[in-house]
């Protein structure tokens, strides 16, 4: 065997026994069978590198390969004779692939359907965290991770104890392209825009306080508000006569999402009513304008018999 082939295959070894470290960190292995690969050679057969029984009961071969290449690939001849091996033993094969240090695991049948080959752009097809029942990060080069510790038992720590180091309390990342903090310091310059349930009339006169829902909504937007109006939203598809318990039902739910209730015109409605009864229990903030958007700051007349129901 030529030296170049040996130095190949000390790194494939390498790469074996990090991925059998990923296995045996993940703690998903009921047991793992290793094959001897120099008898394999001696007897020339198509072993696989691991007979893999999960907690789950499910049971696979495996073979782990690893290229610092752009692509990995294998006969299709020589990816036959193991999925033959592995039949052999009513058993389904996988293989853990890393290219360029990133880890996939994807079936033999797959391996069939890329002719053999396998690159990075397959990385969203891997079936590695499914099979290991974990979420899966991929770093870019050049990011550094630190860990912090802390030996005080009061600190919020994540559940991880490293003795002498004590807790670990975060991961601190270091990244040397600047992009990430310009966005961020760009988003937070943006000034925040509170969303605000606009509460106006709609039935009686449906024509003029549709037209009025909206200028109270592009007031809404010139003030610096995200404005949500149901009254103009609903009607394009229910029916205020059939649908009307309904709707105000869903008036209700968006209300809930929303930071503010504005207020607008002389006089309350009996939906009026109701979302300003709604929002007064929530503790909302409560803003009252009159029909031409200047803001009065008190409450609307709407009778004793709607103040009664609005407590």
């Amino acid at each position: 065997m030529e030296l170049q082939e040996i130095e190949r295959r000390l790194v494939g070894k390498n790469k074996e026994d990090e991925f059998i470290l990923i296995l045996l960190f993940m703690e998903v292995c009921k047991s793992i069978t290793a094959f001897d690969e120099g008898v394999s050679q001696l007897l020339k057969t198509a072993t696989s590198d691991l007979l893999v029984e999960l907690q789950n009961e499910k049971k696979f071969m495996l073979e782990i390969k690893h290229t610092d290449k752009e692509r990995y690939s294998i006969s299709m001849g020589n990816l036959q004779k193991r999925i033959d091996y592995a039949s052999k033993y009513g058993l389904e094969l996988f293989f853990a692939i890393s290219i360029k240090g990133y880890w996939m695991l994807f079936n033999a049948e797959y391996l069939k359907e890329k002719k053999g080959k396998i690159d990075i752009s397959d990385l969203m097809k891997s079936k590695l965290d499914e099979m290991l029942d974990c979420i899966s990060y991929v770093f870019p080069k050049g990011l550094r991770i630190k860990s912090v510790y802390s030996t005080d038992e009061t600190v919020k720590s994540t559940g991880i104890k490293f003795p002498p180091y004590g807790n670990m309390v975060s991961y601190e990342l270091y990244y040397p392209d600047p992009t990430a903090a310009e966005v961020i310091a760009k988003a937070s310059k943006k000034k925040y825009l509170p969303l605000v349930y606009i509460c106006s009339k709609y039935s009686d006169d449906v024509v003029a306080n549709t037209e009025a829902a909206k200028r109270y909504s592009r007031f809404a937007v010139d003030q610096d508000a995200i404005p949500l109006a149901p009254h103009l939203l609903l009607p394009l598809y229910m029916k205020e006569e059939s649908e009307r318990e309904l709707a105000m039902f869903m008036d209700m739910v968006l209300l809930g999402k929303c930071d503010e209730l504005w207020v607008f015109g002389e006089e309350a409605s009996e939906g009026m009513c109701a979302e300003i009864a709604k929002a007064k229990r929530h503790g909302k903030k409560i803003r009252y304008f009159d029909s031409s958007c200047s803001e009065t700051n008190r409450a609307l007349e709407i009778g004793p018999e709607r103040l009664q129901e609005e407590r």
